[in-house]
């Protein structure tokens, strides 16, 4: 049985490798599939959970974050592979929407960190959110 369950998290890793075509494809030249690929089985290795994962939702995650152009795992954090269960799922970071704002035009972003219960206002002035959190008890 333990044979069956390595077997399985081997495939996880191999089809990753043998959709590396796919992959570039979908990449459309925002980062190197070389790197893109050195990521993807990068994150596989370090979150040993994925290779639990139905095969098909770990190479939707990735083929999802090739088509944002996001590399996923990595010190910038861009994008994760979640594992939920027998599924993987895609999890875009903070600093992933923040380059999809700038890519799409946005000439200024700014992001925060907002609690239940924290009050948001915009300021008139310029236009910039202002943050208020409630109070600690």
């Amino acid at each position: 049985m333990n044979q069956v369950v390595q077997a399985e998290k081997r495939d996880v890793l191999v089809m990753v490798e043998q959709s590396r075509e796919g992959l570039s494809a979908a990449l459309a030249d925002r980062i190197g599939v070389d790197r893109f690929m050195r990521a993807a089985v990068t994150t596989l290795r370090t979150t040993p959970a994925l290779r639990n994962c139905t095969p098909e939702s770990v190479l939707g995650g990735l083929f999802l974050a090739a088509q944002l152009g996001l590399e996923v795992g990595g010190p910038l954090a861009y994008a994760h592979v979640v594992p939920y269960g027998k599924d993987a799922q895609l999890i875009v970071g903070v600093r992933g929407f923040v380059e999809l704002f700038y890519r799409a035009g946005a000439s200024d972003v700014q992001a925060y960190i907002v609690r239940e219960g924290d009050e948001i206002h915009r300021e008139t002035v310029d236009g910039r959110v202002r943050v208020f959190w409630r109070d600690a008890d």
